[in-house]
């Protein structure tokens, strides 16, 4: 079985260790890293991740986006978050 590769981004180191844990446990994931908002575009390029999992937690996170999408046509973004606006998702799609 191919596993997925996943990077997880978040600014909230927190929240970064419980994705890192939660996805490691799934059968067929395999995280590959996680970064910082300020790390991600490096990250990306060393691991080349299939998905990337973004904690939307600020206002920045639809250049977050856009960055990723330049970095990195083919991975999937799954954006997670506690509260997302409904104009901010609208940004956050259109971003990428």
């Amino acid at each position: 079985m191919k596993m997925i590769a996943i990077l997880v981004v978040s600014d909230e180191l927190i929240a970064r260790t419980g994705l890192r844990h939660l996805l490691a446990s799934v059968p067929g994931f395999k995280v590959v890293g996680e970064a910082a908002t300020e790390d991600a575009e490096q990250q990306m390029m060393n691991f080349n991740p299939d998905v990337i999992v973004l904690h939307a937690a600020d206002r920045d996170s639809a250049e977050l986006v856009r960055l990723v999408r330049r970095a990195s046509d083919h991975a999937a973004i799954v954006l997670i978050g506690r509260e997302i606006r409904a104009g901010h998702l609208g940004l956050l799609l259109a971003a990428g």
